[in-house]
């Protein structure tokens, strides 16, 4: 079974019991994409480490590598914020054309 596809199951199944229960409210899907991201990250931690062995998940600090990432990260981080302020220049334009008090 492929990872996403375990992934959207138990978001599935999630979702499904908190609407049996009690109501599926706002909180309550915000909970179950939490529990599908947790149980995604774990099967892909468990299959890195299967496939590559435990050595690859522990952390380390190439500076070779390094160096010429944070050049690039620190040309695109205002772009990336940029994008984000776009996605939310709907809202002023909204507050500004309505009367609302």
């Amino acid at each position: 079974m492929r990872i996403s596809t375990l992934g959207a199951i138990a978001q599935a199944v999630t979702v499904t019991a908190f609407e049996a229960s009690s109501g599926l409210t706002p909180e309550l899907a915000a909970i179950a994409l939490v529990v599908s991201s947790a149980v995604t990250a774990v099967a892909l931690t468990v299959a890195v480490g299967r496939t590559l062995g435990a050595r690859a998940l522990r952390p380390s600090i190439d500076l070779k590598v390094m160096r010429p990432l944070l050049r690039v990260a620190v040309q695109l981080h205002p772009g990336t914020l940029a994008v984000f302020l776009t996605m939310r220049v709907d809202l002023l334009f909204m507050a500004a054309l309505t009367d609302y008090e």
